[in-house]
């Protein structure tokens, strides 16, 4: 039996934790369930950032007021995202909504 890196174990629960908060943001957020029609959810990777828009699989996003956050009570700045950040954007009545940022993760 060897020994456990608490490193490894911790950036798991990290995984573990956005999926459960992408997850939670996707029950909760707005309507009663029954809606999903209204609902959509974007996931990938940033391919390019200018100024306030972002491309992300293929599309251009404007994010321009948009919350981005990278976990509870923790706020990204849209200077903060660069090319290659793994990102959810949600979308409600059409419009986004909120992004989440993924940490980046190293397995």
């Amino acid at each position: 039996m060897g020994i456990a890196s608490r490193d490894g174990c911790l950036a798991g629960k990290r995984a573990v934790f956005f999926v459960i908060l992408v997850a939670a943001i996707a029950l909760l957020w707005g309507q009663p369930p029954g809606y999903a029609a209204d609902k959509k959810f974007v996931e990938g990777i940033v391919k390019s950032v200018s100024g306030t828009e972002i491309e992300v699989g293929g599309m251009t996003y404007d994010i321009a007021g948009v919350p981005l956050t990278a976990g509870p009570r923790k706020r990204v700045s849209p200077s903060d995202l660069a090319p290659g950040t793994k990102v959810t954007l949600i979308f409600r009545g059409g419009a986004l909504r909120l992004v989440v940022v993924h940490p980046h993760i190293v397995e």
